[in-house]
């Protein structure tokens, strides 16, 4: 729900969005094989960082319906430094939180200032790459 939000803090770091799923695995390499910093939503598109320099920081964002270590895991074989953040849970409009399944990315909401902290700390020693 605030993703807009969310890129406009990235931005100011110098990070710009990539949609893995529009590119070819060609295009998918060479963008993300000099990343430094990976930040993105629990999903396919995060396996590209397979391609990322050992020692790269991965953040991943789930949606507190579905928590998953898959991609700690394969952050861990590979050398990199992981992170993770679990986005707000849905609400109905009478404030109770949903008991509905949320998709990958459908509705989800971030907290904006802790995304910002997490970013901080995996910066300290690297500068942004691609981002996903």
């Amino acid at each position: 729900k605030n993703e807009r939000e969310g890129w406009q803090m990235l931005g100011r770091y110098g990070f710009s969005g990539v949609r893995p799923q529009i590119l070819m695995v060609p295009d998918q390499i060479r963008i993300f094989s000099p990343a430094e910093i990976v930040i993105g939503v629990h999903g396919a598109g995060l396996t590209n960082i397979v391609f990322v320099p050992e020692g790269a920081r991965v953040i991943e964002i789930f949606p507190p319906s579905l928590i998953e270590s898959m991609f700690a895991e394969i952050a861990h074989h590979a050398g990199l430094k992981y992170d993770c953040i679990i986005s707000e849970p849905q609400r109905k409009s009478n404030g109770e939180v949903s008991r509905i399944p949320q998709s990958y990315n459908q509705g989800m909401s971030v907290d904006i200032p802790t995304l910002e902290a997490i970013f901080k700390h995996s910066a300290d020693s690297k500068t942004p790459g691609a981002p996903h």
